[in-house]
């Protein structure tokens, strides 16, 4: 894999498949503490709904420094239109 390739994940990691696993894996392998690679497998894995998903989280847990960071990996933002909201008076009543 090359670098760009990694570049690429970082920056549409909704890209990520479990066919990068392995490649992602080696990396790891040879860089254990390479907390961005931790985060690339999690979000492979979630990608591909695989079960190994919590196990993975449990392990990698301890070398992500920002857990707001492995939590945004599963949140889904969605783009709120702000809309005008107008004041109704109430009718009155006789």
């Amino acid at each position: 894999m090359k670098t760009q390739d990694i570049i690429n994940f970082i920056d549409n990691p909704e890209k990520l498949s479990k066919s990068q696993l392995d490649e992602l894996k080696s990396i790891l392998a040879d860089y254990p503490y390479f907390e961005t690679m931790h985060l690339l497998i999690i979000k492979a894995l979630y990608n591909s709904k695989d079960e190994n998903l919590q196990n993975a989280i449990e392990k990698s847990a301890v070398f992500i420094t920002d857990r707001r960071i492995l939590q945004s990996l599963f949140a889904h933002k969605k783009k709120v239109e702000k809309t005008k909201v107008e004041k109704v008076k109430p009718e009155e009543t006789d």
